[in-house]
């Protein structure tokens, strides 16, 4: 009996850990690269097209500029006219209230 609880309790542990990661990864907003598309657009870019980025990412990868809060611009190169448009905010920032 003894044995059942205690595994019962460490069943309950992983649970509220993967809970509360998922949680983590939720709140982050997310990001997907776009480019002009037109025939201007470089061979750089081109690939990235379309691409999500969570906002850790985006911190990572790019030398953006914030252009508002839910467009930024990617500086990628020189005379670069792409974007990473925001597709989710943090939670916190959609409810706060119910938080």
């Amino acid at each position: 009996m003894a044995l059942l609880i205690l595994l019962s309790g460490m069943a309950g542990e992983q649970e509220e850990a993967a809970v509360e990661s998922y949680r983590e990864e939720e709140e982050l907003a997310q990001y997907q690269f776009v480019t002009a598309a037109d025939e201007k657009v470089c061979e750089q870019c081109g690939p990235l097209d379309g691409h999500i980025y969570d906002e850790l990412e985006v911190d990572d990868l790019f030398d953006y500029e914030v252009v508002t809060e839910e467009v930024l611009r990617a500086n990628i190169h020189i005379n670069c006219r792409c974007q990473l448009l925001r597709i989710t905010a943090p939670a916190e920032t959609i409810f706060p209230e119910l938080m």
